[in-house]
């Protein structure tokens, strides 16, 4: 047991020896991830937004939305900074759900909007929505469909569901 006690004191005499009393260098911080704004957009807050209409439930007085992108090719890959030579960035217009489910109360005089049977007056646009009136039942054909909306989220509310276009 003394012979070990006595190799290891050996060993760590070198280390010891070229010691100094100055404390050691700061090392830099280890590269990290860059971090990257989340592309989706925050619906926590007051504003409007791109979502796809999960459920609609007029009766229960709430929808179920999820944060989209609904944006052209090109600009969804600038948005995700993906390669250029990715198949997506050559899609006319990209869908991309966030996969986050929000469920919002309706307001009591939310506007529900779409492109109804496909009239120019009604089509509107692409980051807007549509532009006409259309009922409950619409509404809630577009949610079987998930399809893409544009909301206006006012004080924890949906005040305006607007369906998007797709070309």
């Amino acid at each position: 047991m003394r012979r070990l006690l006595f190799l290891l004191a050996l060993l760590a005499l070198p280390v010891a020896a070229c010691g100094t009393d100055e404390p050691p260098a700061p090392t830099a911080p280890s590269p990290s991830v860059t971090e990257t704004k989340d592309p989706f957009p925050d619906v926590t807050k007051d504003g409007d937004a791109v979502a796809l209409l999960l459920s609609f439930e007029p009766q229960n007085r709430a929808a179920i939305i999820e944060p989209a992108l609904f944006l052209p090719g090109i600009d969804y890959c600038k948005a995700l900074q993906l390669d250029p030579i990715d198949r997506r960035c050559a899609q006319e217009y990209v869908i991309d759900g966030s996969k986050t489910k929000v469920t919002f109360p309706l307001a009591k005089d939310v506007k529900l909007l779409g492109v109804g049977t496909g009239e120019p007056e009604c089509i509107g646009d692409m980051t807007e929505g549509a532009k006409c009136s259309v009922s409950r039942g619409y509404m809630s054909d577009l949610a079987d469909s998930r399809s893409p909306v544009h909301v206006t989220i006012r004080d924890g509310k949906l005040t305006k569901i607007a369906e998007l276009y797709r070309p």
